[in-house]
């Protein structure tokens, strides 16, 4: 789904002020002279918030990285676009914990965001996460995961274990069995 042969850094979700996708914007500026050959995605419908929109793409301009910044818009497929990324980060400043996070961990990709409330439960030791707001430090960790394959990986493998324990089907037919019992008791 990709045209670049380096990494990606991936944002997948509606581009909208609220999901802080700036924020993103903002910490691959940073690391891109560092990563010259990563790239940033944005896969997500972007007809929600025009403005906003714009203010990306004058964002990645100013930044010098509008080259290196792609607008995928809606994706039906989109979770191929999720499957071969090298990272997918989510830089929202308040939210529940996104499905695509989930949907990561299930497809073994690592994750760098903001360490909202209920990520950390989430996610356990299977993101890098730093605290929300912080974009120098969400670039940083941005850029040890591209630097370094082997903790990606390892990062991801341990996101795919803990879906596979808490998150996917099996998991949650024990735990509804576990509520069921424990209710006829």
């Amino acid at each position: 789904p990709y045209t670049s042969n380096g990494p990606v850094v991936a944002v997948v979700g509606t581009l909208q002020r609220r999901k802080g996708q700036h924020h993103a914007l903002d910490a691959f500026a940073q690391i891109a002279a560092r990563c010259p050959d990563a790239t940033l995605h944005f896969v997500g419908a972007d007809d929600v918030d025009a403005a906003y929109v714009a203010e990306l793409k004058d964002r990645a301009a100013a930044a010098d990285v509008a080259t290196r910044v792609v607008m995928h818009g809606h994706r039906d497929d989109y979770l191929r676009y999720l499957r071969h990324a090298t990272v997918l980060v989510t830089s929202s400043e308040a939210e529940g914990v996104p499905r695509v996070v989930r949907e990561a961990m299930a497809l073994d990709v690592a994750v760098a965001g903001f360490a909202l409330p209920g990520f950390a439960d989430v996610l356990g030791s299977g993101a890098c996460l730093v605290a929300a707001g912080d974009t120098a430090a969400l670039g940083e960790a941005i850029a040890r995961l591209l630097a370094d394959p082997a903790a990606r990986r390892a990062l991801a493998l341990q996101g795919r274990a803990r879906f596979a324990e808490r998150h996917s089907q099996a998991a949650y037919r024990l735990q509804i069995r576990g509520f069921a019992e424990a209710v006829a008791r």
